[in-house]
């Protein structure tokens, strides 16, 4: 009896370690995968053999990563065991909170103080150079989806940690420190899950392509700091800032339209840190931050009268290899740029250069200022760092920027960060997370209308004072035919344009908005969600 039972039990444990190494012959069979999208990362690749000679110990080390980041179904196996694991009534598996839905959230680690210690040590030394320094403290997941958390979990280790991070960054002379508590984005449950990965911290892919089409926007208007297309691309809202070249600076708007009457609409302005909605008495000031409207043809005519650079980037440099560069790369297809991609990983650097034969992929660190000026990185008509921590962005911008690119564009996950940067100097900035949350926006509101007028486009501009937004005009919009004169608007908004019959109409008095047309509005975040909220009821 007991020879049956060990023969059995060598039995199951032949077949587990038979089934393994089956698994794992197949999987060194198989071409290595250099990422993840599941999981967001990069995965381990096979170490070279040479090393098993010169250090085997880290060979060794390397290679068990290597074994389990290729193995073969790896994701549906973690599947697997994630489900048993919740089929047992387990709420903590994987090293994280399971809820329901299958959100993740991870239990928070206490700080270690020796970590502390090293950055404060870090940034004494980053304080040193001739630079103005920042920290942003970013919110956690669970801050950000903090209705999803649940009875159980216990926050009290982050409240802790983020106690010991402000007091320790609260020591370092001459340190700006940014808390960036607020909830990332609004929205329902399934609303959130178009935009975010459930067992990550990151943007999922529709992040990335929403920050790519928006740099993309950009560098074919360089003279703008902001570009936004609204009605399939017939109507434009660009951003720049005035200057006293300009010959805007200092005369009201309506003693600007009479010598130049086919000048843009201004329909928002930020002077400091006041927001404006203009009207014909505003007197535009130099440093003004100001958004207008008209036709791609008509907002590069106007630029061009002002003095501004208008002409098409051939050249541009990109710090970070990731979703967002290969996204960009190919909104920019066709346009006659040539893109130079710089990025740390090797393994990554093959996957861009297979997906990208056009570019040219660099393999090396993107901080390293010898590194780029020897490469011409800086010779770019265009630079934008886009790797994964604002701080090296920040850094890198401003290291191109003195260098005489024209058109800097750093990636800040933390729209907090944006005047600082333009305090610097630098006029741009993207935010995945701002993109995101228009786009979240236009959904939510989409779904919530109720009376036909669709939300069909929204832009948060100025730091997400205001907002931009498309409707279409139906049959339930209760003013049509109408002129805006007679009509009681809510204060802090404006009627931007108009687009009838596939034509741009710059509003005035004795229009009207018929059924069918597009109409583009300017608020102060009012949380527009049908075109007849546009009016005092």
């Amino acid at each position: 009896m007991k020879t049956k039972i060990r023969l059995s039990q060598l039995l199951v444990i032949g077949c587990f370690f038979g089934f393994f190494l089956f698994c794992l012959v197949w999987g060194l069979a198989q071409p290595d995968r250099p990422s993840s999208a599941a999981e967001n990362r990069s995965l381990a690749q096979r170490p070279a053999m040479r090393r098993v000679v010169t250090d085997f110990g880290g060979f060794a080390r390397d290679f068990e990563s290597y074994a389990a980041d290729q193995f073969p179904d790896r994701e549906q196996l973690i599947g697997v065991y994630t489900a048993l694991e919740l089929a047992q009534g387990k709420k903590f598996a994987r090293k994280a909170y399971c809820l329901q839905g299958g959100w993740l959230l991870t239990k928070p680690t206490p700080t270690k103080p020796a970590d502390l210690s090293a950055l404060q040590q870090a940034l004494a030394q980053a304080g040193a150079l001739d630079r103005p320094l920042v920290w942003c403290v970013l919110p956690l997941k669970n801050k950000a989806l903090y209705d999803l958390e649940p009875a159980y979990f216990s926050d009290e280790t982050g409240k802790t940690n983020k106690q010991a991070l402000t007091a320790a960054l609260a020591q370092v002379e001459g340190l700006t420190v940014i808390d960036a508590e607020a909830p990332l984005v609004t929205g329902t449950l399934a609303d959130r899950e178009r935009y975010f990965y459930k067992t990550d911290f990151h943007w999922n892919a529709r992040g990335a392509f929403a920050a790519a089409q928006e740099i993309a926007r950009i560098l074919r208007v360089p003279a703008a700091f902001s570009v936004e297309s609204f009605a399939r691309g017939t109507v434009e809202l660009i951003g720049f800032q005035i200057t006293e070249q300009d010959g805007m600076a200092g005369k009201s708007l309506i003693e600007y339209n009479k010598l130049h009457p086919n000048a843009l609409l201004l329909c928002a302005a930020k002077r400091g840190g006041e927001v404006l909605v203009p009207n014909g008495h505003f007197v535009p000031q130099a440093g003004d931050r100001v958004y207008a409207i008209g036709t791609p043809t008509e907002t590069a005519r106007v630029l061009r009268s002002m003095g501004r650079d208008t002409s098409p980037i051939r050249q541009l440099s990109v710090i970070g290899g990731g979703r967002i560069a290969l996204y960009l790369a190919w909104a920019l297809d066709g346009m006659g740029m040539h893109i130079t991609i710089v990025e740390q990983n090797e393994e990554k650097c093959m996957a861009i250069a297979e997906k990208l034969p056009k570019a040219t992929i660099l393999h090396g660190d993107g901080t390293d200022h010898d590194l780029l000026e020897s490469e011409g990185i800086f010779d770019a008509d265009a630079f934008v760092s886009l790797t994964g921590r604002d701080e090296e962005n920040l850094l890198m911008a401003l290291t191109a920027k003195d260098s005489g690119v024209a058109k800097v564009l750093p990636k800040m996950s933390r729209p907090n960060y944006t005047a600082l940067v333009h305090d610097l100097g630098i006029d741009t900035v993207i935010s995945p997370k701002d993109v995101t949350a228009s786009q979240i926006s236009s959904y939510v509101r989409g779904l919530a209308n109720s009376q036909g007028s669709a939300v069909e486009s929204l832009h948060k501009i100025l730091g997400g004072a205001m907002e931009a937004v498309e409707f279409t005009a139906t049959g339930a919009t209760h003013f049509l035919n109408t002129p805006l004169k007679d009509l009681n608007f809510k204060p802090g908004l404006l009627v931007a344009a108009i687009v009838h019959g596939g034509k741009l109409l710059i509003p005035g008095g004795h229009s009207i908005i018929s059924e069918g047309d597009r109409v583009i509005v300017v608020a102060k975040s009012l949380f527009l969600k049908d075109l007849n909220d546009i009016l005092v009821r």
